[in-house]
């Protein structure tokens, strides 16, 4: 407002209460004879500050974070109810991405942020999650303390984070056998995640949890292993020969025309992969805790049941 526009209301003013202008100058005078003057040039813009509501902004710190996953056949990864990547169509009718390596994206992460993953299971299952900070700490995780599964019914909004604290929860189940990307991807930061999934048979699964990130000044501890299975073993077939290098194991085999296997340990399991003249696919070697034996289950790529190879023992 203007000195002048101003001046003129308050000589308005005036008549009525009793104020008086001079240059520059107000003079209030009070019935009981008192007076009061005022420097109009001293008189500052009157700020506003706006007052808060009922829902206070939170506190909590955000870091930048890149999240991977991989799901077997396909999943919906929503954080806050924002899809991670474009999903068209759905991971009910989209092509099988389980051969694919992990996605990722960029994002933010703050304790209190939900995920809501809506998934597809083929001839393997489980889902798994990963985020990282910018010194590739592991921050948040798939687990099976965090996780739980969500049952949302048809609802096509199943992915809003009110849906999912409102629908009937269930503990999550552990794929004891992720797919290989999985296998890969958890390898990279010290096999820290857990491949999870609803009940086994479901064909779909809805997953969530809400992010309460793991200290970012504590170093994301190494698996421990407390064994090497570098040797000889004597199986049904015949001789299996593995080499041991901290979490990786190469193999032979001296059946099927002869065959080599690639993976890694996994707690005290060797999973990963077979080929030979006759057929490739993938195994799980589940070994004792002295490693001395292991219970041998395999299976030929699309199969989706492992068959029983019997148990092999230590030889040298």
């Amino acid at each position: 407002m203007k000195k002048s526009v101003f001046l003129s209301v308050l000589f308005l003013v005036s008549l009525l209460m009793g104020i008086c202008l001079a240059q520059d100058k107000m003079v209030i005078f009070f019935k009981d004879g008192r007076s009061q003057s005022f420097d109009l040039n001293s008189i500052e813009k009157i700020e506003y500050q706006p007052v808060s509501g009922p829902y206070q902004k939170t506190t909590e710190k955000s870091i930048p974070v890149t999240i991977y996953w991989h799901m077997a056949d396909n999943a919906d990864v929503y954080l806050n109810g924002m899809p991670l990547r474009r999903y068209e169509p759905s991971f009910k009718t989209r092509r099988d991405e389980a051969p694919q390596p992990a996605f990722s994206a960029r994002a933010v992460l703050k304790n209190g942020d939900v995920f809501t993953v809506g998934g597809r299971r083929g001839g393997s299952y489980g889902f798994m999650l990963i985020a990282v900070d910018s010194s590739d700490k592991v921050v948040f995780k798939t687990d099976q303390q965090t996780w739980k599964v969500y049952k949302p019914g048809d609802r096509p909004d199943w992915y809003l984070p009110n849906v999912a604290f409102s629908s009937p929860t269930l503990p999550v189940s552990v794929q004891p056998n992720p797919w290989p990307p999985q296998v890969e991807l958890n390898r990279r930061y010290n096999n820290v995640a857990t491949s999870i999934w609803g009940a086994p048979s479901e064909h779909f699964s809805y997953l969530m949890a809400v992010v309460r990130l793991e200290d970012r000044n504590q170093p994301t501890r190494a698996a421990e292993y407390g064994i090497n299975i570098s040797g000889t073993y004597r199986c049904r077939e015949g001789l299996m020969n593995f080499m041991q290098t901290g979490t990786s194991v190469n193999g032979t085999y001296n059946w099927s025309g002869g065959g080599i296997t690639t993976g890694q340990m996994v707690g005290n399991d060797y999973i990963g992969n077979f080929r030979d003249r006759g057929a490739a696919g993938d195994f799980v070697y589940r070994f004792s805790p002295d490693g001395k034996s292991f219970q041998m289950d395999w299976r030929i790529t699309g199969e989706t049941r492992f068959r029983d190879g019997g148990r092999c023992e230590k030889v040298e």
